[in-house]
C-alpha cells in the first residue's frame, strides 16, 4: 500500500520582473498549493529579505528579523488551486542585487516533514530601462491563402525611459506582406520589416503589428513569427 501524502508545490513571481529603482518597491507574489493526496499541516511560508527592506506583505506576514514569515496555516487542503500570498519590499541602493528565494515548511497528519522550495529571484537595483517584447498571430490559427497579422506588444517594465529604436520583423516561412506598416518611417522588402519605436517611460507600452499572406500552395501545419527589438 502506498500512504497518502501531500505535495507542496510553491512558485514565486516578482513585479517588476527584473529591474528596479533604488528606494522602490518590489512585490513579490507566491503561489501555494498542495497537488498531493492528503492534507498537510503546520504550513509555514518564509521569505529571506536581506538584501531588501521589509514594507508590507497580505495573509499574515509579518517581518522576523531579516525574513518575512507567515506563521502556521492550519491545514493545506488538496487543491489544483493555489493560494497566493504576497509581500512588498523596498530596493536599496543602485548597483545592489535583490536576490531571494521563498521557503514552505509543514508537516503530514502523521508529523512527518514535507517541504518545497521556490524558484530563485533576482532583481538589479538601478535607474536601467527594460524592454520586454511579446509576440502572438491573429487569429492563433492560419489558413493558406488568408490573411493572418503578427502583433507585437513593446513594455518597458525598467525604472527609467527606454529610448527610441526599431523592431525588425523577418518575414515567416511560406508568407508575403499583406499590408504594410503604417507608422511614420516604417519599411518593408521581401524579407523583413522594420519599423520605428517610440520612447517609452518607466512604465510604458505600445504595440505593432505586420499583416501577412500565407502562401496558398503552404505545406505548413505550424505558421513561427518573431522580431528582435
Amino acid at each position: 500500500t502506498v500512504d497518502a501524502q501531500p505535495d507542496l508545490v510553491l512558485v514565486m513571481t516578482s513585479s517588476p520582473r527584473r529591474v528596479v529603482a533604488p528606494g522602490a518597491e518590489v512585490e513579490m507574489t507566491m503561489a501555494l498549493k498542495n497537488v498531493g493526496t492528503a492534507p498537510a499541516e503546520n504550513v509555514v511560508l518564509t521569505l529571506p529579505t536581506d538584501t531588501a527592506t521589509f514594507a508590507s506583505a497580505t495573509g499574515g506576514g509579518s517581518a522576523n528579523s531579516d525574513d518575512v514569515v507567515w506563521p502556521a496555516i492550519a491545514s493545506l487542503t488538496v487543491s489544483d488551486t493555489a493560494t497566493s500570498f504576497t509581500a512588498k519590499l523596498t530596493a536599496g541602493a543602485d548597483d545592489s542585487v535583490i536576490q531571494t528565494q521563498v521557503s514552505v515548511a509543514g508537516t503530514t497528519e502523521g508529523g512527518a516533514s514535507v517541504s518545497d522550495t521556490s524558484n530563485l529571484i533576482t532583481l538589479r537595483v538601478a535607474n536601467e530601462a527594460d524592454p520586454v517584447l511579446t509576440a502572438a498571430f491573429d487569429p492563433e490559427n492560419f489558413v493558406p491563402g488568408q490573411e493572418i497579422r503578427l502583433t507585437f506588444d513593446i513594455e518597458n517594465e525598467g525604472s527609467t525611459q527606454l529610448s527610441s529604436g526599431t523592431l525588425v520583423v523577418p518575414l515567416p516561412r511560406d508568407t508575403s506582406l499583406a499590408t504594410a506598416p503604417t507608422s511614420t518611417g516604417a519599411s518593408c522588402t521581401e524579407a523583413a520589416c522594420t519599423i520605428p519605436v517610440d520612447a517609452l517611460a518607466a512604465g510604458g507600452s505600445a504595440t505593432a503589428s505586420v499583416s501577412l499572406i500565407v502562401d496558398a500552395d503552404s505545406s505548413l501545419t505550424r505558421l513561427a513569427g518573431g522580431g528582435a527589438l
